[in-house]
């Protein structure tokens, strides 16, 4: 097997050996396993919505109007200490950061939670190969 034929299927997302995949004549390759055919397609989602990623940040750069009437700060430990303790004496920021806080927390246990549920029901389904088992995650 070529080493560029080995490097296209690397550049799709699985790193696969050259025992993973088998060569049909004049189709390309072919991928042994559903499994494998399934990491290199979400590789290529995956690819996509980077790319779609990288375009919408260049268009954001191209677009954003140029800004007027600003002047840096300069970065004095001291004052950004007390600007920071002036904002915690406040109660209603304490209040407002600790909702802040709060939230992020949440987010990240229910998007844990939800990877987790969904990586158990794929995993079962697979496991029951014969039975037809439910991809819900509650």
């Amino acid at each position: 097997m070529h080493a560029t034929h080995l490097h296209q299927v690397y550049q799709r997302g699985s790193h696969l050996r050259e025992d993973d995949v088998r060569r049909k004549p004049r189709a390309g390759y072919q991928f042994r396993s559903r499994a494998l055919r399934d990491r290199a397609q979400d590789a290529g989602r995956l690819g996509a919505v980077g790319l779609l990623a990288v375009v919408c940040a260049a268009v954001f750069h191209f677009m954003i109007p140029k800004a007027r009437n600003f002047t840096p700060g300069s970065l004095n430990p001291k004052a950004l200490a007390r600007t920071v303790g002036t904002h915690l004496a406040d109660p209603l920021l304490r209040r407002l950061y600790a909702i802040g806080a709060l939230f992020m927390t949440v987010f990240g246990a229910v998007y844990t939670v939800i990877g987790y549920r969904l990586v158990e029901a794929r995993s079962t389904s697979r496991r029951a190969s014969s039975a037809r088992s439910s991809w819900s995650i509650w």
